[in-house]
């Protein structure tokens, strides 16, 4: 273990500072005082874990270790900016990020070790068999699991909000039905449109063309837009 050397790739909000920190408490021994749902802050430590961020498989080291943060589901397509939302407080109009998401695909790196970032919500039992798998080990260290189940704790509120005010009320416009949105920031708002729009080119542009940053406060101002 010690002669591997390790790269991260990831795209924003996929967690790839998280899997960083599995595997330097896991193979180097890294220990974290503070565990926060924010994994930017990194502690130092021995060893040698590349990372390659945002995703470039140009810059790939193909003696490495790679692992590679993705979510499979395609419900949280949109997570990930979800998550970087909440975590830097980034500021955008509706229609920027419909315009800049509306047909996002986070790829499949063939040189990597792709871990479903789904299971750590959904199935965090799996999760750790893949962390497993990728590290080649028999056992997770205890510290190894704390930390993931820590993790998982602290992010766990952001997967609730995202499924209740992103998922649910994209839900609500495809199925034509009212919602209140009033408590949804501009932001947030994107997010139900790019969820609620994905890859339907001609709906995403008569919404772009027509909406004129009009308050939105219920789904049925989103819909409006397709008579």
């Amino acid at each position: 273990m010690a002669n591997k050397k390790f790269t991260v790739t990831w795209e924003p909000g996929t967690f790839g500072h998280l899997l960083q920190a599995i595997i330097a408490i896991q193979c180097y021994g890294a220990t974290y005082d503070k565990i926060e749902s924010d994994s930017h802050s990194q502690p130092d430590w021995p060893g040698t874990i590349n990372t390659v961020h945002p995703y470039d498989i140009n810059l790939i080291d193909d003696g490495h270790e790679v692992i590679k943060p993705y979510f499979k589901n395609a419900n949280l397509k949109f997570f990930p900016m979800y998550l970087n939302y909440v975590k830097t407080d980034q500021k955008s109009t509706p229609v920027e990020l419909l315009r800049l998401y509306w047909n996002y695909h986070d790829l499949i790196c063939p040189k990597s070790f792709n871990i479903d970032m789904t299971n750590f919500f959904t199935n965090v039992s799996m999760f750790k068999k893949d962390i497993q798998q990728f590290l080649d080990t028999d056992k997770l260290l205890d510290d190894t699991i704390y930390f993931i189940d820590e993790k998982r704790k602290v992010n766990l509120p952001h997967f609730t909000d995202y499924n209740e005010k992103i998922l649910h009320t994209s839900s609500c416009c495809k199925a034509k039905t009212f919602k209140d949105m009033s408590n949804l920031t501009d932001y947030e708002i994107g997010l139900v449109l790019c969820d609620y729009l994905q890859g339907e080119v001609h709906k995403v542009n008569v919404f772009a063309n027509a909406y004129n940053n009009e308050l939105i406060t219920s789904t049925m101002d989103i819909i409006r837009y397709e008579n």
